[in-house]
């Protein structure tokens, strides 16, 4: 693929957030073809296999605290030493299994996006927005029905009203690489 690849040129508006987000020209090729680039494998595949190990680890762990609980192995009464703590303690523990049980099954099926490649295609507006969920500020932004919580270093690069073109992983949701498409943005270059 790479020998027949052209050079293109890109927007000064594509060139920034290529910059920000990060991705490369020959990512971004790759994307529009739908294929994903060695180095974007990589990084997607360390970041989905670090919350797996981690989510897997806290699941086994809550199960075994939950299972010795059952067993009577761990007297939480005695731990505690307040019935009505100890009722809470047990059911903090029960979400906390079932949390970190969706979060495991959730991150394999985002395994999945390397091993059978779907890159979906968002072109469109792009909207943002915020909002303070227990006492922090979130960042979002909205692909047309795709709602995006992102860090909060990556809000201010994208122009809220633009038209870009997001290539992004079908499952976890990955921005893979994002051109910005719309006509002003190369109006104000050829200016």
């Amino acid at each position: 693929m790479e020998k027949q690849r052209k050079k293109t040129k890109h927007n000064a508006e594509t060139i920034r957030l290529a910059q920000a987000l990060p991705f490369t020209a020959k990512d971004l090729y790759y994307n529009q073809n739908g294929k994903l680039t060695e180095a974007q494998v990589s990084d997607v595949g360390k970041h989905l296999w670090l919350t797996m190990v981690t989510t897997s680890g806290f699941l086994v762990l809550f199960v075994i605290i939950d299972v010795l609980v059952l067993l009577g192995v761990i007297d939480l009464r005695e731990i505690i030493g307040s019935r009505r703590l100890t009722g809470a303690v047990g059911i903090i523990l029960i979400f906390g299994t079932l949390s970190f049980l969706v979060t495991s099954i959730k991150t394999g099926m985002s395994l999945m996006d390397l091993k059978k490649v779907d890159i979906q295609v968002y072109k469109g507006e792009i909207k943002r927005s915020q909002r303070r969920v227990n006492g922090e500020m979130m960042y979002y932004l909205h692909f047309g029905t795709i709602k995006w919580h992102i860090n909060p270093r990556y809000y201010e690069i994208f122009q809220e009203g633009y038209e870009y073109t997001v290539y992004y992983l079908s499952r976890s949701k990955a921005i893979l690489s994002v051109n910005a498409s719309d006509p002003s943005f190369n109006k104000r270059q050829e200016a």
